[in-house]
């Protein structure tokens, strides 16, 4: 059997940030985060009708069509925590993408740790902001799509967060080994 160059211990976490890196995709870039429950005209004086579902770039009018928002409609800080998450978590699927196939050194499994655990922070604070917009404080919201999606994204990048601790541990027990 071939030797790995990060062991079988990387495939573990790997899983889950893959799984983790598609549901933030699906969170973050639908239109379905929060259910507003409402047909009727909200958040007018943001140019926002008729909202049906809002997520952090786009919202969907009743009807399903989907729309960019205004200028000023929703916060940059959405949609900059949630560019982050994409980004943070991008680069941590990409980590483990080569993991199987390049050696990396134990300081760059601390850091991948790091980014899961930005990752599983600012997927949070969207969750946050989301449900703390101007749109739902004007209406009852309810979780959407999008929305269960990024709590079960957070929990898998917490999980990766810590078994990524793991792998740190095993490449640097690896190194001492190789040094002695």
């Amino acid at each position: 059997m071939p030797k790995l160059a990060n062991g079988f211990l990387c495939f573990g976490p790997s899983f889950f940030v893959s799984a983790a890196f598609i549901l933030s995709m699906y969170a973050q870039w639908r239109c379905n985060y929060v259910n507003t429950g409402s047909d009727a005209e909200v958040n007018s004086e943001n140019g926002l009708r008729f909202v049906e579902k809002i997520g952090p770039t786009c919202y969907t009018a009743i009807g399903g069509v989907a729309y960019k928002y205004p200028e000023g409609a929703v916060s940059n800080t959405v949609q900059g925590l949630s560019l982050a998450t994409v980004v943070t978590g991008a680069i941590s699927w990409c980590i483990y993408l080569f993991a199987a196939c390049c050696r990396f050194p134990p300081p760059l499994w601390l850091l991948t740790s790091l980014l899961c655990l930005a990752t599983a922070v600012t997927e949070g604070m969207v969750f946050h902001y989301m449900f703390n917009s101007d749109v739902c404080a004007d209406t009852s919201c309810s979780w959407g799509t999008g929305a269960k999606c990024a709590i079960s994204a957070m929990t898998f990048w917490s999980l990766s967060c810590v078994m990524t601790c793991g792998v740190f541990q095993q490449a640097q027990a690896e190194k001492n080994g190789d040094d002695e």
